[in-house]
């Protein structure tokens, strides 16, 4: 399957628009409430249970990925060029699963120890890690190119207590989903 970098790059221009909007209307319709006490009581109250659902709505979510993973630690990669951990991991052996949530485009998983994405070896043409010029032993594993839409696989690697950063290694001559922004700074305890 072929793409184009402005195929890749439309969910986020959509999110990014979706954001604004978002913000734009809570920002109108905050002018428009009541000065009266008993409104703004009632606002605190609907803004506490609205909160109170969303947390436990997360927090479900979370432990629900948790539990999907199995005795893994649940990784969700997607077309917005996010890289969702279900869990904070531990040192040791871990097990990733690792999945492909993007209807639209091919997705992989690469880890290394490093602090941040500043640490590491950049290709100009791309902005994509340039894992050639890296320490062998800095990679610490990677699935394999491409994770298709909708499949998973697992990643078991050996981590040590430090810091790691986990990208998205897909790349062509002149885009790369790193320099879309798939890429995260993890940190293991010991």
């Amino acid at each position: 399957m072929a793409w184009e970098w402005s195929d890749l790059m439309k969910p986020i221009f959509s999110w990014r628009v979706l954001v604004v909007l978002t913000a734009g209307l809570s920002f109108m319709l905050a002018a428009c409430g009541s000065d009266d006490e008993e409104g703004a009581e009632e606002t605190t109250t609907t803004e506490a249970a609205e909160t109170t659902t969303t947390e436990a709505a997360e927090e479900t979510t979370t432990t629900e990925a948790a539990e999907d993973a199995g005795s893994g630690i649940g990784v969700t990669l997607t077309d917005e060029f996010e890289i969702l951990l279900a869990n904070d991991p531990a040192a040791g052996a871990v097990t990733f699963k690792v999945s492909n949530e993007g209807p639209d485009f091919p997705h992989a998983l690469t880890i290394v120890r490093a602090t941040s994405i500043d640490d590491l070896p950049r290709k100009e043409a791309n902005g994509a890690v340039d894992t050639d010029a890296m320490d062998a032993a800095d990679i610490v594993g990677s699935t394999n190119v491409p994770i298709a839409s909708g499949a998973a696989e697992d990643l078991t690697v050996d981590l040590e207590a430090g810091d790691y950063v986990f990208f998205c290694p897909v790349q062509d001559e002149t885009r790369s989903h790193v320099g879309a922004g798939q890429i995260i700074s993890v940190s293991v305890g010991g």
